[in-house]
Protein backbone atom coordinates (compact mmCIF):
# COMPACT_ATOMS: atom_id res chain seq x y z
CA UNK A 1 0.00 0.00 0.00
CA UNK A 2 1.55 3.41 -0.98
CA UNK A 3 2.35 5.78 1.65
CA UNK A 4 2.44 9.73 2.79
CA UNK A 5 4.54 11.37 5.23
CA UNK A 6 2.89 14.42 6.66
CA UNK A 7 5.58 18.04 6.45
CA UNK A 8 2.80 20.64 6.60
CA UNK A 9 -0.18 19.40 8.89
CA UNK A 10 -1.60 23.18 8.93
CA UNK A 11 -3.85 21.66 11.53
CA UNK A 12 -5.71 19.51 9.64
CA UNK A 13 -6.04 16.35 12.01
CA UNK A 14 -2.87 15.66 10.86
CA UNK A 15 0.74 15.01 12.62
CA UNK A 16 3.93 16.09 11.62
CA UNK A 17 6.00 13.09 10.37
CA UNK A 18 3.75 10.78 10.65
CA UNK A 19 3.22 8.30 7.87
CA UNK A 20 -0.34 7.54 6.54
CA UNK A 21 -1.56 4.96 4.56
CA UNK A 22 -3.09 6.39 1.07
CA UNK A 23 -6.35 5.21 0.39
CA UNK A 24 -7.21 7.31 -3.00
CA UNK A 25 -5.16 9.11 -5.22
CA UNK A 26 -6.82 11.72 -7.87
CA UNK A 27 -5.06 14.59 -9.31
CA UNK A 28 -3.73 16.51 -6.59
CA UNK A 29 -5.76 15.21 -4.06
CA UNK A 30 -4.98 12.20 -1.86
CA UNK A 31 -7.56 10.65 0.30
CA UNK A 32 -6.05 8.90 3.97
CA UNK A 33 -7.63 8.61 7.37
CA UNK A 34 -7.01 11.60 9.39
CA UNK A 35 -5.87 11.55 13.36
CA UNK A 36 -9.96 12.05 14.29
CA UNK A 37 -10.10 8.38 12.11
CA UNK A 38 -12.16 10.78 9.70
CA UNK A 39 -11.47 9.64 5.46
CA UNK A 40 -10.67 12.72 4.33
CA UNK A 41 -8.70 14.46 1.03
CA UNK A 42 -5.80 16.42 0.83
CA UNK A 43 -3.78 18.38 -1.39
CA UNK A 44 -0.45 16.56 -2.17
CA UNK A 45 1.32 19.66 -1.04
CA UNK A 46 0.73 18.69 2.56
CA UNK A 47 3.00 15.86 2.52
CA UNK A 48 7.06 15.93 2.81
CA UNK A 49 6.87 13.21 -0.61
CA UNK A 50 4.24 14.94 -2.34
CA UNK A 51 1.85 11.79 -2.80
CA UNK A 52 4.75 9.65 -3.63
CA UNK A 53 5.69 6.02 -1.98
CA UNK A 54 7.17 6.64 0.86
CA UNK A 55 10.00 4.02 0.74
CA UNK A 56 11.96 2.39 3.72
CA UNK A 57 15.44 2.15 3.28
CA UNK A 58 16.87 -1.68 3.97
CA UNK A 59 18.23 -2.34 7.27
CA UNK A 60 21.89 -2.52 7.05
CA UNK A 61 23.51 -5.92 6.50
CA UNK A 62 26.79 -6.00 8.70
CA UNK A 63 29.66 -7.59 7.70
CA UNK A 64 32.08 -10.44 8.61
CA UNK A 65 34.64 -7.90 9.95
CA UNK A 66 32.08 -5.77 11.90
CA UNK A 67 30.88 -9.44 13.70
CA UNK A 68 34.15 -10.30 14.02
CA UNK A 69 35.18 -7.73 16.11
CA UNK A 70 32.63 -8.16 18.69
CA UNK A 71 33.23 -11.68 19.17
CA UNK A 72 35.05 -12.36 22.86
CA UNK A 73 35.81 -16.07 23.36
CA UNK A 74 35.51 -17.46 27.09
CA UNK A 75 38.04 -20.56 26.66
CA UNK A 76 37.38 -21.13 30.74
CA UNK A 77 33.93 -21.37 30.24
CA UNK A 78 33.88 -22.89 26.65
CA UNK A 79 31.66 -19.66 25.29
CA UNK A 80 31.68 -17.86 22.06
CA UNK A 81 29.79 -14.20 22.66
CA UNK A 82 29.27 -12.13 19.47
CA UNK A 83 26.94 -9.39 17.97
CA UNK A 84 24.44 -8.88 14.91
CA UNK A 85 23.41 -6.05 14.53
CA UNK A 86 22.92 -4.89 17.81
CA UNK A 87 21.62 -8.26 18.70
CA UNK A 88 24.26 -10.31 21.49
CA UNK A 89 24.41 -13.97 21.08
CA UNK A 90 26.10 -16.90 23.43
CA UNK A 91 27.34 -19.79 21.52
CA UNK A 92 29.24 -23.27 22.92
CA UNK A 93 32.59 -23.56 22.17
CA UNK A 94 33.23 -27.25 21.44
CA UNK A 95 36.93 -26.27 20.32
CA UNK A 96 39.95 -27.95 23.12
CA UNK A 97 43.02 -28.73 23.28
CA UNK A 98 44.81 -31.90 24.97
CA UNK A 99 48.21 -32.77 25.33
CA UNK A 100 49.92 -35.96 23.63
CA UNK A 101 51.63 -38.77 24.19
CA UNK A 102 54.30 -37.75 21.71
CA UNK A 103 55.95 -34.86 23.73
CA UNK A 104 54.60 -32.17 26.02
CA UNK A 105 55.12 -29.88 23.54
CA UNK A 106 52.84 -30.79 21.23
CA UNK A 107 49.34 -30.12 21.65
CA UNK A 108 45.80 -32.02 19.94
CA UNK A 109 42.79 -29.50 18.89
CA UNK A 110 39.58 -31.35 18.86
CA UNK A 111 36.13 -30.58 18.02
CA UNK A 112 36.37 -29.06 15.21
CA UNK A 113 33.56 -30.90 12.94
CA UNK A 114 31.40 -30.41 16.01
CA UNK A 115 31.83 -26.68 15.64
CA UNK A 116 31.21 -26.08 12.23
CA UNK A 117 28.12 -27.87 12.87
CA UNK A 118 27.12 -26.20 16.52
CA UNK A 119 27.72 -22.97 14.87
CA UNK A 120 25.91 -23.28 11.07
CA UNK A 121 22.81 -24.70 13.08
CA UNK A 122 22.64 -21.99 15.14
CA UNK A 123 22.74 -19.17 12.71
CA UNK A 124 20.32 -20.76 10.72
CA UNK A 125 17.77 -20.74 13.48
CA UNK A 126 19.12 -17.64 15.26
CA UNK A 127 20.28 -15.45 12.22
CA UNK A 128 18.50 -16.83 9.25
CA UNK A 129 18.08 -12.67 8.51
CA UNK A 130 21.40 -13.07 7.38
CA UNK A 131 22.33 -14.13 4.06
CA UNK A 132 23.38 -17.96 3.66
CA UNK A 133 26.71 -16.94 2.32
CA UNK A 134 27.23 -14.80 4.85
CA UNK A 135 26.28 -16.93 7.34
CA UNK A 136 28.70 -19.77 5.85
CA UNK A 137 31.44 -16.91 5.96
CA UNK A 138 30.79 -16.30 9.62
CA UNK A 139 31.18 -19.82 10.90
CA UNK A 140 34.37 -20.00 8.82
CA UNK A 141 36.09 -16.78 10.24
CA UNK A 142 34.40 -17.64 13.68
CA UNK A 143 36.72 -20.91 13.43
CA UNK A 144 39.68 -19.13 12.40
CA UNK A 145 39.85 -16.97 15.85
CA UNK A 146 38.66 -19.63 17.78
CA UNK A 147 41.88 -21.59 16.41
CA UNK A 148 44.02 -18.52 16.64
CA UNK A 149 43.00 -17.87 20.86
CA UNK A 150 43.09 -21.24 21.64
CA UNK A 151 46.67 -21.23 20.72
CA UNK A 152 47.67 -18.11 22.37
CA UNK A 153 45.99 -18.83 25.19
CA UNK A 154 47.43 -22.01 26.44
CA UNK A 155 49.21 -22.23 29.92
CA UNK A 156 52.30 -23.77 29.10
CA UNK A 157 54.59 -23.47 26.15
CA UNK A 158 53.39 -25.17 23.59
CA UNK A 159 55.65 -26.12 20.14
CA UNK A 160 53.08 -27.08 17.62
CA UNK A 161 49.14 -28.31 17.28
CA UNK A 162 47.57 -30.79 15.68
CA UNK A 163 44.41 -31.36 14.17
CA UNK A 164 42.97 -34.06 11.99
CA UNK A 165 39.41 -35.03 10.35
CA UNK A 166 38.23 -37.08 7.87
CA UNK A 167 38.12 -35.62 4.20
CA UNK A 168 34.32 -37.06 3.53
CA UNK A 169 32.84 -34.90 6.18
CA UNK A 170 30.43 -32.46 4.82
CA UNK A 171 32.40 -29.41 5.73
CA UNK A 172 35.78 -30.72 5.19
CA UNK A 173 36.59 -28.23 2.27
CA UNK A 174 36.03 -25.13 4.39
CA UNK A 175 37.72 -26.16 7.64
CA UNK A 176 41.09 -27.55 4.85
CA UNK A 177 40.57 -23.69 3.76
CA UNK A 178 40.73 -22.29 6.88
CA UNK A 179 43.36 -24.67 8.88
CA UNK A 180 45.88 -25.33 5.57
CA UNK A 181 47.43 -21.58 5.42
CA UNK A 182 47.84 -21.92 9.20
CA UNK A 183 49.88 -25.04 8.82
CA UNK A 184 53.62 -25.76 8.66
CA UNK A 185 53.16 -29.13 7.27
CA UNK A 186 49.68 -30.85 6.29
CA UNK A 187 49.61 -34.83 5.67
CA UNK A 188 46.36 -36.75 3.93
CA UNK A 189 46.57 -40.57 4.07
CA UNK A 190 43.99 -43.64 4.33
CA UNK A 191 43.07 -44.83 7.73
CA UNK A 192 44.12 -48.33 7.06
CA UNK A 193 41.18 -49.03 10.12
CA UNK A 194 38.55 -47.77 8.78
CA UNK A 195 39.15 -46.94 5.17
CA UNK A 196 38.25 -43.00 5.30
CA UNK A 197 40.86 -40.50 4.14
CA UNK A 198 42.73 -38.39 7.05
CA UNK A 199 44.22 -35.26 7.28
CA UNK A 200 46.27 -34.00 9.79
CA UNK A 201 47.37 -30.42 9.94
CA UNK A 202 50.20 -28.96 12.35
CA UNK A 203 50.02 -25.81 13.45
CA UNK A 204 52.69 -23.07 14.74
CA UNK A 205 51.52 -21.78 17.59
CA UNK A 206 53.43 -18.46 16.47
CA UNK A 207 50.68 -18.37 13.64
CA UNK A 208 49.28 -14.95 13.36
CA UNK A 209 52.20 -12.93 16.18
Amino acid sequence: MAKVIVGNPKGFALTQNKVYDVIEREGRKITIVNDNNITTSYYASVFKNEGKEVVKAAPKVPTVDEIIETVVIDLGQGAITFSISGAQFVVNNTLGNAGTNISCGIRQIFGINTFYDVFTEFLENEAAQLPAALRAQLVDALFKESVERLMQNVETQVGLFTASTNTNYNEFTRIDNVLTPMTVANHTRINPNSGNEIKLWVLDQQYGD
